[in-house]
């Protein structure tokens, strides 16, 4: 997007008036040249012809098609490229080489070769092109003796003669904009395409009726969604479940499950490819996006925070919310202490003079936007991710204020954080195969079950010297 807009934003503000330039000029060269003397002015374009023909003699398949396979190029290795600064710290980790990230060598192993193969193959014509413009001059001079022998008005020759000897030289500065305009244009071309492709995508339909909800349950009656619509892999396939107003349901399962896509079907991120998901009662696609996002409140495991002060970070869950009331939901979500030790409190800017906050602080300022918000809907994927023992705690304290008659939605893969959840949904592969409470599920030995031990295994495992020092 970014380097596709500046482009063309390049060729509109500076490269179009050329083009207009571009087009006049060589129309009052070829008038000029045949105007004063016919005979000087069919040599010059006689040259001007033979220089193009030996230029299109090297031209090999389209122009278009290759200035795209370029720009494709071009684009690989610069996302390659920066994919590659940002995994440096993995590479270090792992001992690796700039030649072991495989996309990075291979996208500039490919730019290199198709750039000098396009160039290789005008080796010749190009500079044939170059010399034959230059030198035009050399087909007016033979031309010019044999006119001369027979010239009555040497005066008016010799000026006419010198003349087109002068202008010779200025032929080729035109016709070399010319030839950059005209790559100007097929490489603009390739960037509308491109441009076009995401102006293209459709965007989620929403018929904004303003249907009122009746309370705030979710229903997902018979959902399925792929996030690529052009393959038969499905994210989610046929789910159906009520997760109540007032009632906390838990969805777990293994990872590639489905349950982060639940949570973010809810808020239409993106729209089910099948079946329908309700609040209330309606369809999510008949309430307003702007309604609907009031409604619902998110913890994602991945934080982000913008560059602003930890005040206008919460604030943003509450945009009127006083400074009385964000210090209050901050002491709800247990970040009211570290928050105060910062140079300048709330009103210190994150990411500013070095400022910066470890995963489960980051998480608690989440946490805090999610309550100073107060919506009906709470969605919390893996909402306690970087907390410590202590800190859950304190903030599984502070959910229990938050979720008062509310709907909540709780993706955790620490399952003692959702013993007490009212319903529990396990997710594998997409499919719900299983739901009902903890002491229900664990009475069927199915899938949680093997979960469940699988977890408190985990929590009793230990790490114990043996014979001769060694960890076993």
């Amino acid at each position: 997007m970014d380097e596709n807009i500046e482009s063309i934003e390049k060729f509109i503000a500076h490269q179009f008036p050329d083009f207009v330039a571009s087009l006049v000029a060589p129309l009052a060269l070829v008038i000029l040249l045949l105007a004063i003397d016919w005979r000087y002015g069919i040599v010059s374009l006689f040259g001007i012809i033979l220089a193009f023909v030996v230029q299109f003699l090297g031209f090999n398949g389209s122009a278009k098609e290759k200035m795209h396979h370029y720009q494709t190029a071009q684009e690989d290795m610069n996302n390659a490229s920066v994919e590659y600064v940002r995994g440096m710290p993995e590479i270090k980790a792992f001992n690796q080489t700039a030649d072991s990230f495989r996309r990075l060598s291979k996208s500039i192993t490919d730019y290199t070769s198709f750039v000098l193969e396009y160039a290789m193959g005008w080796q010749n014509c190009m500079p044939g092109f170059t010399t034959i413009i230059h030198n035009i001059y050399l087909l007016l001079i033979p031309v010019g003796i044999f006119i001369g022998m027979g010239a009555e008005d040497y005066r008016t020759y010799s000026l006419t003669f010198i003349f087109y000897l002068v202008l010779a030289p200025a032929i080729s500065g035109v016709l070399n904009k010319i030839m950059y305009i005209s790559e100007s244009f097929t490489q603009i071309d390739g960037n509308v395409e491109r441009m076009e492709e995401v102006l293209s995508i459709p965007v989620l339909q929403n018929q904004d009726v303003g249907a009122r909800e009746q309370g705030h349950s979710i229903e997902f009656d018979h959902v399925s969604f792929s996030y690529d619509t052009g393959t038969s892999v499905k994210a989610l396939n046929d789910v159906s479940f009520i997760a109540r107003q007032g009632e906390v349901t838990a969805i777990v399962g293994p990872s590639g499950g489905g349950k982060s896509t639940i949570a973010n079907l809810i808020s239409r991120f993106w729209d089910v490819t099948e079946g329908c998901i309700r609040i209330g009662g309606v369809n999510i696609r008949k309430i307003p996006q702007a309604e609907l996002m009031r409604q619902v409140s998110f913890v994602f495991q991945d934080t982000f925070l913008f560059k602003q002060s930890i005040l206008d970070n919460i604030r943003m869950g509450n945009p009127t919310a006083s400074e009385a009331q964000v210090i209050e939901a901050a002491k709800a979500a247990q970040c009211h202490d570290f928050i105060e030790k910062l140079p300048d409190g709330y009103h210190t800017m994150i990411g500013a003079s070095g400022i910066r906050l470890s995963g489960g602080e980051r998480q608690r300022i989440a946490i805090a936007r999610a309550i100073i918000k107060d919506a009906p809907i709470i969605v919390l994927d893996e909402a306690t991710a970087f907390s410590d023992p202590e800190n859950e705690y304190l903030i599984q304290k502070a959910f229990e204020k938050l979720i008062q008659n509310k709907t909540v939605i709780m993706i955790a893969h620490r399952l003692s954080t959702i013993r007490n959840a009212d319903q529990i949904l396990v997710m594998e592969h997409g499919q719900l195969i299983e739901q009902g409470t903890h002491d229900t599920l664990m009475e069927r030995q199915g899938k949680y079950t093997q979960m469940w031990n699988s977890y408190m295994e985990s929590i009793s495992w230990k790490i114990r010297a043996g014979k001769g020092g060694a960890i076993e």
